[in-house]
């Protein structure tokens, strides 16, 4: 969408449609298209990351292995950096 009075995610395109927000062109079918698919991939991914939590509480729990904050703040600075380097080792 390229208008600045488009709408800007699923809520937006609700009110579009219960009749809150007017806008000066009419929203097309791609472009209902395009902000379910967002929408839904927003979903997704937030499904995705709360199963690797679940998953990774689990693996403690059962083991007790894990990283530390500081560790991991570490290696995710590398990566950020542009490191091509192994997440830390786990232990007790």
């Amino acid at each position: 969408m390229t208008d600045d009075d488009s709408p800007k995610g699923i809520d937006a395109f609700l009110e579009c449609l219960a009749g809150k927000v007017k806008l000066a062109k009419p929203i097309s079918i791609d472009e209902m298209n395009q902000i379910a698919a967002e929408s839904w991939a927003g979903v997704a991914a937030g499904a995705a990351l709360k199963q690797d939590a679940v998953r990774a509480w689990a693996n403690y729990q059962m083991g007790g292995l894990h990283a530390t904050l500081e560790e991991a703040d570490a290696w995710l600075a590398k990566l950020e950096a542009g490191e091509d380097v192994e997440p830390p080792k786990l232990h007790k």
